[in-house]
C-alpha cells in the first residue's frame, strides 16, 4: 500500500530540487534492478527538516509519523520493527556518524528537527507559497529555504533491505533561509597562515598592477630619466646640512649683461593732438501726431471716414464724437 499526503513545512537541509547523476564519492548512479540495471540514471534527493513537537522523542509520535510507519508496517508486517529498517527519517540529534562518518547533530539545520529524506527519478514540481504558479527556472530553490512537500511513501519491496521510498511529488516553496553550501569553508581551512613562498610579493612588482599581477601579465619597462651629477669630491659636510647640489656650468663665450640706461622721451616724436571735430547743430524734432478714440456717437464710425465724409477733428471733438487719447 502506499499512501500520499501532505508534510508539515520544513527547511531545506540537502538538495535544492535538482538532479544529480552521482553518488557521494563521485561514481555514476546506477539501477541496481529491473529492467535498466546497470544503466546511468537520475535522481533528485532533498532533506528537509521537520521541527520536533514538544514532548516527542519518536517522528512515529506525529501526525505525518503515523502514516510512514503504517505503510511501514503494511509492506513489511514481520519486519518494519527491526532497527536496520530504512524510514528514510533520522533524528537531527543524533550523535551517531552516518556513512560519511558526519554526525547529524554537526550539521547545519539538523539539531532539534525529524530530518525527512525524499528522492526520485523524476524531477518534482515546484511551486510558490500557495500552489499557484509552478516554477521550472534553475535556481528557484536553495538549500537552506524553507518548504513544504507533497510526497507519497510506498514499501521499497526489498526483502533483504526492508524499508520505504518517500518520494516528492509537489515542492511549495514557503520562504527564504540561511544558504547552506556544501564542502568545508574556506575561510577556515588555514589559507595564509604559512606566511609567503620564496620569490612571492604581496605587492606587483616592477609596477605591475595587481590586476596584471593576478593575470601574470609582464610588466611594462620603467622609462626613468638620466640622473643628476653628484656633488663634487672633496666637499666637507657640514653638520645637519645636505650636500651642496652641483652647480651647472657657465655657457663659454656669452658676454655678461649690462644693467639698462634709463631712456629719455623725445617730443619731436610724439603724435601731434587731434584738433576737435565741429559741433554738428541740433535739428529740431517734430512733434508727435496727436491720438484719438473714437465715442459712442459715432456709431461705430472711424476718424478716417469721418474726415471723408467733411468732418473735421476740432468739429469731432466738439461734438464729443471723438476725444484725445
Amino acid at each position: 500500500m502506499s499512501e500520499s499526503f501532505l508534510f508539515p513545512p520544513g527547511r531545506l537541509v540537502f538538495g535544492d530540487g535538482t538532479g544529480r547523476n552521482t553518488d557521494r564519492s563521485g561514481k555514476p548512479l546506477l539501477y541496481k534492478q529491473g529492467p535498466k540495471q546497470g544503466q546511468p540514471k537520475t535522481e533528485y534527493p532533498i532533506g528537509v527538516a521537520i521541527p520536533k513537537e514538544t514532548g516527542h522523542t519518536h517522528w512515529g509520535q506525529t501526525a505525518w509519523g503515523q502514516k510512514v510507519l503504517a505503510v511501514g508496517a503494511a509492506a513489511f508486517p514481520n519486519l518494519y520493527q527491526n532497527p536496520k529498517f530504512a524510514w528514510k527519517i533520522i533524528d537531527g540529534d543524533s550523535q551517531v556518524p552516518n556513512e560519511a562518518n558526519r554526525r547529524p547533530c554537526d550539521q547545519e539545520g539538523y539539531p532539534g528537527h525529524w530530518i525527512v529524506k525524499f528522492n526520485s527519478g523524476f524531477a518534482p514540481k515546484i511551486v510558490n507559497e500557495n500552489g499557484s504558479v509552478e516554477h521550472t527556472e534553475p535556481g528557484y530553490l536553495k538549500c537552506g529555504y524553507y518548504v513544504q512537500v507533497f510526497g507519497t511513501v510506498d514499501g521499497n519491496g526489498e526483502a533483504t533491505k526492508p524499508g520505504v521510498y518517500i518520494n516528492h511529488n509537489i515542492i511549495s516553496f514557503q520562504g527564504f533561509g540561511k544558504v547552506i553550501t556544501s564542502g568545508p569553508d574556506a575561510a577556515a581551512v588555514g589559507f595564509g597562515a604559512a606566511g609567503l613562498p620564496a620569490g612571492a610579493s604581496a605587492a606587483p612588482l616592477g609596477g605591475m598592477s595587481a590586476a596584471q599581477a593576478a593575470a601574470g601579465m609582464p610588466a611594462a619597462p620603467a622609462v626613468g630619466l638620466p640622473a643628476l651629477p653628484g656633488a663634487p669630491a672633496g666637499l666637507p659636510q657640514l653638520p645637519g646640512l645636505a650636500a651642496p647640489a652641483a652647480s651647472l656650468p657657465a655657457v663659454p663665450g656669452v658676454p655678461a649683461v649690462a644693467p639698462a640706461l634709463p631712456v629719455t622721451p623725445n617730443p619731436a616724436i610724439l603724435a601731434p593732438a587731434v584738433p576737435a571735430l565741429p559741433q554738428v547743430p541740433t535739428l529740431p524734432v517734430a512733434p508727435a501726431a496727436p491720438t484719438f478714440q473714437m465715442t459712442a456717437k459715432a456709431l461705430g464710425a472711424t476718424r478716417e471716414q469721418m474726415l471723408s465724409a467733411g468732418w473735421t477733428d476740432d468739429l469731432m471733438l466738439a461734438q464729443g464724437m471723438m476725444i484725445r487719447a
